[in-house]
């Protein structure tokens, strides 16, 4: 028993260690740096809207914006997504406090087939305020890293066009 008390006590000064040095930094000196716990997200964009214009993320200052990053060959999710995004606006838009005061925006994460055209198509469909953003691959990448968006091609075949993301 007395071992046993030991070595708990000995691990828990460890812990205490471990945590005072966490906290405080190795031989007591102040750790310095960016704050943990609070990522960077967002940043500047250059994107294209549903209509073709250039569009920054900075058109959109002074408004509530509704971010939502998907594709429109998506299946399955981005559809539950974009009703429950309607959902909200739709019960929003019922408060005259609340009513259009928040800007959906909709982000391709499949720039190679969403373009501006597809994204005015499908995008008609769900809410008239709705604004579809696409670009260049390397223009949604950046955005996607600025947003903490994650995403991978799977390739179903041969052909180079037939994919999931």
């Amino acid at each position: 028993l007395g071992g046993y008390l030991n070595i708990r006590q000995y691990q828990l000064s460890l812990k205490q260690k471990a945590q005072h040095e966490a906290n405080v930094g190795v031989g007591g000196q102040t750790v310095t740096g960016d704050a943990v716990g609070r990522p960077s997200l967002g940043g500047d964009f250059l994107l294209i809207n549903q209509d073709g214009k250039l569009t920054r993320n900075t058109d959109f200052h002074g408004q509530w914006a509704f971010l939502y990053f998907g594709f429109t060959y998506c299946p399955d999710i981005c559809p539950n997504e974009l009703t429950r995004m309607v959902d909200v606006l739709n019960l929003l838009d019922k408060d005259k406090a609340t009513a259009e005061k928040l800007l959906p925006i909709y982000i391709t994460i499949d720039p190679e087939r969403d373009g501006a055209q597809q994204l005015k198509d499908y995008l008609s469909d769900w809410h008239p305020r709705l604004v579809g953003l696409t670009g260049s691959p390397a223009q949604i990448a950046d955005v996607t890293s600025k947003y903490r968006v994650y995403y991978s091609k799977a390739r179903m075949g041969d052909d180079p066009r037939d994919y999931l993301i």
